[in-house]
Formats: C-alpha cells, structure tokens, sequence
C-alpha cells in the first residue's frame, strides 16, 4: 500500500509539470487563498508503545476531512476529522482536531511547493475519549490555480496514558482552495463624467431669463 502511495505522488508530480504547465493562471505559493478542504488517506503507529510507525494501513477510501482558513500572512487555522480502522484489535479510532498553521512557503524558490507547521489539539475517541496535544509538518504541492496535493506527519500526544494513547498521524490526500472573489477594478468616476447641466440665458426685452 505505501508503495501505491508513492506511486500515486510520482503521478500526481509528473502530471502536474505536463498538464499544467500550460499558460494558464497559475497561483504560487505566496498568493494567500481564502477557504481550503481536503480529503485524505491516513494511517498510524503507536510508536511510544511499541508498535511500527506505519502500523495501520491507509485505507482505499479517503478517511480524514478537513477545512482550513486562511487569517493573515503565512498563518491559518484547520479543523479536521479523522476515521481510523486499527489493524491490530479492528476498532475504530475518531478524532477531531484544531490546528494553528504557520506556512513556509518563504523558505522554498519553487512556486508550487508549499511547506509548513501545524501546532493544535484535539479529542480523540477509542473506546474511550481523551485530550491530545499535535504537532504535525506537512507540504502542499500545487498541481493548478485550485487543486493540490498535501502530505503530512507528525505526532499526538496524550496527558491520559501517555504511552497507550499516543500516536503518530500521516495523511495523503488531495485539497481544493477557493479564493476571495474581488471586484474588477472600474476606472468610471461617476464625478469625471457625471452629465451638467449648463445655464442658458435669453436675453428679452422685458428682463433675463436663466434656465
């Protein structure tokens, strides 16, 4: 499965370097967009507590939803939830998370690559609920003006049962960003060609009239 993963990234990257590098718009990663989701494959390993780091396996179907704003500069927030199917007692795992996110994006020369950190907490469910403290890294790869590629990992650590319930996170999926609608620039100043009136005046014999 991993092997497929990767597989599918090589894809996506040569895709994008042929499709669309076509002139068309194309949004660098300097350009802030206004609303991102996504969907993701996930899979996870209770590292602390012994188990393998990919020790469930990414699913065929995308398990993680997430929803990210964009605030000011290179920071936004995330709200996301995650479906985990565990391989080695077949439950399942839910979780819901916020994260703060801080880009990279002036690290890096190419435009269509944007690193960046994520800093947040969550709750997490697995028979029972408990509080995590995340820390993830991840990149998006802009394949066009909206569509991407992102890949994350990092940890989620637990004040409850520390080794038991702390696990690491990866996610492969693709987002979609939305960007905020701006009015075209109109040069018509309503003043500049606003229509006068002029005075005309009729001279008589009796007196002057002014219309």
């Amino acid at each position: 499965m991993i092997k497929s993963f990767i597989s599918l990234i090589f894809i996506l990257i040569v895709f994008k370097n042929t499709l669309f590098s076509q002139p068309d718009k194309f949004v660098n990663n300097q350009d802030p967009y206004q609303w991102l989701i996504g969907a993701s494959w996930v899979s996870s390993g209770a590292v602390l507590n012994g188990g393998g780091l990919f020790e469930n396996k990414f699913e065929l179907y995308p398990t993680r939803l997430f929803v990210d704003y964009h605030i000011y500069g290179p920071w936004s927030i995330e709200s996301a939830f995650a479906l985990e199917n565990l391989d080695f007692d077949s439950s399942s795992r839910f979780s819901f998370d916020i994260h703060s996110k801080y880009s990279l994006y002036n690290l890096v020369s190419k435009s269509w690559i944007t690193p960046y950190l994520s800093l947040g907490g969550g709750i997490t469910n697995l028979n029972t609920a408990f509080l995590t403290g995340n820390s993830f890294i991840g990149v998006n790869l802009i394949l066009s003006s909206n569509l991407g590629l992102q890949m994350q990992t990092g940890i989620k650590l637990s004040p409850m049962s520390f080794k038991q319930n702390s696990y690491m996170q990866h996610s492969v999926g693709l987002i979609y960003k939305f960007y905020k609608f701006e009015k075209n620039q109109n040069d018509f100043d309503k003043k500049k060609h606003k229509i006068r009136r002029k005075k005309i005046r009729i001279k008589t014999n009796d007196k002057e009239n002014e219309t």
